[in-house]
C-alpha cells in the first residue's frame, strides 16, 4: 500500500479560521500535484522499492524485507506506539510482531476490520468559526489567539473522547469468551481502526 502525505502553509491574514480554510484549500491543491513515487524517487542507480510505501528501499528490516527509512523508523518506534494504545484494564491486545499477527489471523474462525469515524466532525473543524458564532463567541472568531486556542482545545477533547471510546470498547469486550484479540491500527482524531476476532 502506498501512503503519501502532503502539507501546506498559509499566512494568517484576517481571522484564524479564514487562514485555516485557505490552508485546507492549499493542501488539496498540493495533493493533486503529487507525482507517483517512481517520478519523485528516480532510481539511478536502480534500487528495489519498499513494499509498504513504493519509495526507495534503504534498509533491510528484521524480517529480511526491504524497507524505506520511513517504514524502518516506524517499526523502530512501534513499541512506544503499542504502549500508548494498551488498555490497562484489559488483557493483552497488542501483538509484538507480524508473525504473531499472522498466526492470530490464521487461527481465527473469523476476522474483521472495524473502523469508526465521527459523522460530520471534519465539517465541524472546517466551519468551527460558524459554530463559535452560533454560541455567541464572535470574539473568538475575530481574535487569532483566542480562536486558535479554542480550536486546539476542541481538537484535544475530540482525541480524548476517541481514546476513551476505544478503551471502553476493549474493556467491555475484553472478558467475552469468544474474543481472541483486538489489534489497534489507528486511534487518533475521531478515527478508530482495529482488527478484531
Amino acid at each position: 500500500m502506498l501512503f503519501r502525505s502532503v502539507g501546506a502553509i498559509a499566512p494568517i491574514t484576517g481571522t484564524f479560521f479564514t487562514s485555516l480554510r485557505e490552508t485546507f484549500r492549499r493542501i488539496g491543491t498540493n495533493r493533486s500535484q503529487l507525482n507517483g513515487p517512481e517520478c519523485r524517487f528516480p532510481r539511478i542507480p536502480t534500487v528495489d522499492s519498499c513494499a509498504s510505501t513504493g519509495g526507495p528501499a534503504q534498509v533491510i528490516g528484521r524480517d529480511g524485507a526491504l524497507a524505506s527509512l520511513e517504514v524502518s523508523s516506524k517499526r523502530n518506534h512501534a513499541e512506544d506506539g503499542n504502549r500508548r494504545m494498551k488498555v490497562p484494564e484489559a488483557r493483552e491486545t497488542i501483538f509484538r510482531n507480524l508473525e504473531q499477527l499472522e498466526k492470530f489471523g490464521f487461527d481465527s474462525d473469523w476476522i474483521a476490520v472495524v473502523h469508526t469515524d465521527g459523522n460530520g466532525l471534519g465539517q465541524l473543524f472546517l466551519n468551527f468559526d460558524e459554530h463559535l458564532r452560533s454560541i455567541g463567541r464572535s470574539d473568538a472568531v475575530d481574535d487569532v489567539a483566542i480562536g486558535s486556542d479554542l480550536y486546539r482545545k476542541f481538537s484535544v477533547a475530540v482525541e480524548r473522547c476517541t481514546r476513551a471510546a476505544y478503551e471502553a470498547a476493549v474493556i467491555y469486550t475484553g472478558d467475552h469468551p469468544s474474543r481472541r484479540g483486538i489489534v489497534p491500527v489507528l486511534i487518533g482524531g475521531d478515527d478508530i481502526t482495529a482488527i478484531v476476532t
